[in-house]
């Protein structure tokens, strides 16, 4: 019995064991243990609801910042509550589309252009004669 061989049955073994005392059912995948989502991110006033349904067709809730989303496509792109990093969902599942149209028609984005300038002082702290008008143009813009 090679080294292979060894490890093979020890991983059995400890599934049947598993399998033995109700811990585990065959045929389902193994849930990663996640814990619960950290963050500070608060959209303030600029919040959002999103009625969402997700692939296996339950119900979910998101709240985001209306000023930082966008529709690349098929797709809204907005950044959540509580870590405040980007969620992409499918608009096609969002139950209140017509809402979040609405409150996303009021905030425009900037060009690719603008938004290189923009996250270059953005990120430095920096600023330039061109920043500040293109700022003028988009206060609310947050990267």
């Amino acid at each position: 019995m090679g080294l292979f061989d060894f490890v093979k049955k020890a991983a059995e073994d400890a599934f049947a064991s598993r399998l033995a005392q109700g811990n585990v059912t065959p045929g389902a995948p193994a849930a990663p243990a996640s814990e619960p989502l950290r963050g500070s991110f608060n959209p303030g006033s600029a919040a959002i609801e999103i009625s969402y349904v997700n692939f296996r067709g339950q119900p979910a809730t998101f709240t985001g910042d209306h000023r930082t989303a966008y529709t690349p496509g098929q797709y809204l792109v907005i950044r959540a509550v509580p870590t405040g990093k980007r969620v992409a969902l499918k608009l096609s599942k969002i139950q209140n589309c017509s809402e979040i149209d609405a409150q996303i028609a009021g905030s425009p984005r900037p060009s690719p252009d603008e938004r290189r300038i923009l996250h270059y002082h953005l990120r430095r702290g920096t600023t330039s004669a061109l920043f500040e008008k293109i700022r003028k143009e988009y206060p609310d813009y947050t990267e």
